[in-house]
C-alpha cells in the first residue's frame, strides 16, 4: 500500500468515527435525573389529589442553544454581581440546554414503569380524547422536562408545567434542593406561563 492511500484512509476513518460520536452524543443526563424527574411527579401526583395525567412531552418549550445560554450568561456576569446561589442558577441556565428537548417519559424507564402500575395516563392521543370539549379537565395534565443536577449534586432544576382546562394552568422552572436525607425537594418555582 502506499503511503498515500494509507493517510485518505486513515482520514476517511476519522473522519466517520468523528461523525458516529458526534450523532451518538446527543444529550446528557444519568439515572439520579430520571429518579428526580419521577419524585416531582409523585410529589405533584400527590399534591393534585392522585388524578394525574402525563404528558410525554417536554414542558421545556423554545429553549435556547448552549450558545445564546453562554452568551446571555456572560451578559448576565458582566452586568451584575452574583453570590454563590447565582452562579449555581446561571449554572444550570446553561447546563438545562443539553437536555432541555429529552422528553423523561420517553427516556426514563423508572417513570414509564411507575405510570404504567399506577395506572396513570401518559398517551397524548388518549388525555386528548378525556379532555376534548372539558372546561375543566378530570385530572391535571402535567408535562416535565428532564432536570439538570448542579455540579455539586445537591441543586437541580426542572420545568413544570400544569394545566387543569383550557384556560387553566401555568409552567416555567423549579429550582429543587436535596436535603439532608437525599430527598430533592422544590426550593422555588418561576411562572413563566399563566393561563
Amino acid at each position: 500500500m502506499r503511503p498515500i492511500s494509507s493517510i485518505v484512509i486513515f482520514t476517511a476513518l476519522a473522519v466517520v468515527l468523528f461523525t458516529l460520536a458526534l450523532v451518538s452524543a446527543g444529550p446528557r443526563y444519568d439515572d439520579e435525573a430520571c429518579d428526580i424527574a419521577l419524585q416531582v411527579l409523585k410529589d405533584l401526583r400527590y399534591e393534585s389529589g392522585g388524578k394525574l395525567a402525563v404528558s410525554p412531552r417536554s414542558a421545556h418549550r423554545d429553549p435556547m442553544t448552549r450558545q445564546q445560554a453562554e452568551k446571555f450568561a456572560a451578559d448576565f456576569r458582566r452586568d451584575n454581581v452574583l453570590d454563590a446561589e447565582g452562579e449555581r442558577l446561571l449554572e444550570l441556565f446553561v447546563g438545562e440546554t443539553a437536555v432541555a428537548k429529552v422528553q423523561p417519559v420517553k427516556a426514563c424507564s423508572n417513570i414509564r414503569a411507575w405510570l404504567v402500575a399506577s395506572r396513570i395516563l401518559h398517551d397524548d392521543g388518549k388525555i386528548e380524547t378525556e379532555t376534548r370539549g372539558k372546561e375543566k379537565y378530570p385530572f391535571a395534565i402535567v408535562e416535565i422536562s428532564m432536570p439538570v443536577i448542579s455540579k455539586d449534586r445537591a441543586h437541580a432544576q426542572i420545568w413544570i408545567s400544569t394545566t387543569y382546562g383550557p384556560l387553566a394552568g401555568g409552567g416555567g422552572p423549579a429550582d429543587l434542593e436535596r436535603d439532608q436525607s437525599g430527598r430533592w425537594r422544590i426550593k422555588a418555582t418561576s411562572s413563566i406561563w399563566v393561563s
